[in-house]
C-alpha cells in the first residue's frame, strides 16, 4: 500500500510547478541522496496563503512533498515550526525506511528555512531539526 501510494503522487505530483510572484522562495538540497528541491510560497502575515516546489528528487520526496503541500496551506508560522517527522507521517498517511527519512521531510525543511529567511530572523534549520529520530 505504502509503495502504490508514493508512486501514484510520484508520478501525479501536487503542487508542483512554480508560483509566479512567490513571496520568497528557497533552495534546499539534500546531500545524503542528492535529491533537490526548490520551494515558493506566498505568505500572508504569518501565515503561508499558497505554496508550490520543484526540483530533481526521489519519487518518495516528490510524493511527500506534494502531499505537505496539502497540508501547509493556511498554517501560520509558529504552527509550522513545531512540525517534524511525526507530522508528515500523521497527516499524509506515508512512512518510510530509516535510509528515506530525509527525503520525507525535505520539503518541510526548505520551507521552515524559506521562513526563516522570509523573516530574516538568522536560523537555518537542519534534520535534526525535523526528524523525530535522526540518523
Amino acid at each position: 500500500m505504502q509503495s502504490e501510494t508514493i508512486h501514484f503522487y510520484a508520478t501525479n505530483p501536487q503542487h508542483m510547478g512554480e508560483i509566479a510572484q512567490p513571496s520568497i522562495s528557497y533552495h534546499e538540497h539534500n546531500r545524503v541522496c542528492g535529491d533537490d528541491i526548490e520551494v515558493f510560497l506566498v505568505v500572508e502575515g504569518t501565515t503561508v496563503q499558497q505554496w508550490s516546489f520543484t526540483g530533481q528528487a526521489s519519487m518518495i520526496t516528490i510524493a511527500c512533498s506534494g502531499l505537505f503541500g496539502d497540508i501547509i496551506q493556511g498554517v501560520d508560522f509558529d504552527t509550522l515550526f513545531s512540525w517534524n517527522q511525526e507530522t508528515i507521517i500523521r497527516d499524509t498517511g506515508i512512512t518510510v525506511s530509516p535510509r528515506r527519512k530525509r527525503a520525507q521531510v525535505l520539503a518541510l525543511l526548505a520551507t521552515r528555512n524559506a521562513i526563516h529567511e522570509y523573516l530574516s530572523d538568522g536560523k537555518r534549520d537542519d534534520f535534526s531539526d525535523v526528524l523525530t529520530d535522526p540518523i
